[in-house]
């Protein structure tokens, strides 16, 4: 019998980092998830339930930027959204 939870299996896009190196950000087949560096702590886990190809933190902010890799409403590979983690509100801006 196959194993079917092995297929749901999240997947890593992209690493980044803040602009201090204090911060590790992922993105994921499913959303993303932000790592504290000193010592290397899951800080942020969220899954979107859309592939994103790149997520950046904004300095020490609570904003993230993020791009997804798929065509959806909530995250288009041809824009870029502002994820504000404190409001949990997406503001979005189209690349021109």
């Amino acid at each position: 019998m196959m194993d079917t939870g092995s297929l749901n299996k999240e997947k890593i896009n992209s690493i980044s980092y803040n602009a201090d190196n204090s911060f590790m950000a992922i993105a994921t087949s499913i959303g993303f998830r932000i790592y504290g560096i000193q010592p290397l702590v899951l800080r942020q886990f969220r899954d979107l339930g859309t592939p994103l190809q790149l997520v950046e933190l904004i300095g020490r902010t609570n904003l993230i930027g993020m791009v997804g890799q798929k065509e959806t409403p909530f995250t288009p590979p041809n824009r870029l959204a502002i994820f504000d983690d404190s409001t949990c509100e997406i503001t979005q801006r189209r690349k021109k």
